[in-house]
């Protein structure tokens, strides 16, 4: 699951906790399969382009950065812009955006942080037994 920490809030303790609970009988497991960003998605997305470091989710905020990294003017989040945006993200630009979020914290409470960053290795290794390290995990009884 990929989902914006919301600033390390609560509510987003609680979504994670509560998975964690409803689907593996534990609310400390939701965090295995937790993909987070904080404070937004857009960090990642960014982070292909440049060293990102958004503060907020907010797209009136963050417009200025979205504009300086990609050329779009005044970001609102319109179809047209999220396909321009989207179309700025290419297989050349993954080394750049691996690069830029290893620079951020892995605790959802920072802002920004990611730990994205923890899957992509996963993702990335010819070694598949962290599947079955998470499995055991969210599935073992304690």
């Amino acid at each position: 699951m990929f989902a914006d920490a919301d600033k390390g809030s609560n509510q987003f303790i609680e979504i994670i906790e509560k998975l964690g609970t409803e689907l593996f009988g534990d609310k400390n497991k939701g965090k295995l399969v937790f993909i987070f960003v904080n404070p937004v998605t857009m960090q990642v997305i960014l982070s292909h382009l440049g060293i990102v470091s958004l503060k907020t989710n907010s797209k009136k905020i963050n417009a200025s950065i979205i504009e300086e990294l990609t050329g779009i003017e005044n970001y609102d989040a319109k179809d047209e812009q999220i396909e321009e945006l989207i179309g700025k993200i290419h297989y050349s630009n993954y080394p750049t955006m691996k690069n830029n979020i290893r620079l951020l914290s892995s605790d959802y409470k920072k802002v920004p942080s990611t730990n994205f960053m923890r899957f992509l290795d996963y993702f990335e290794s010819d070694d598949v037994s962290w599947i079955d390290d998470i499995i055991n995990q969210i599935t073992k009884i304690d």
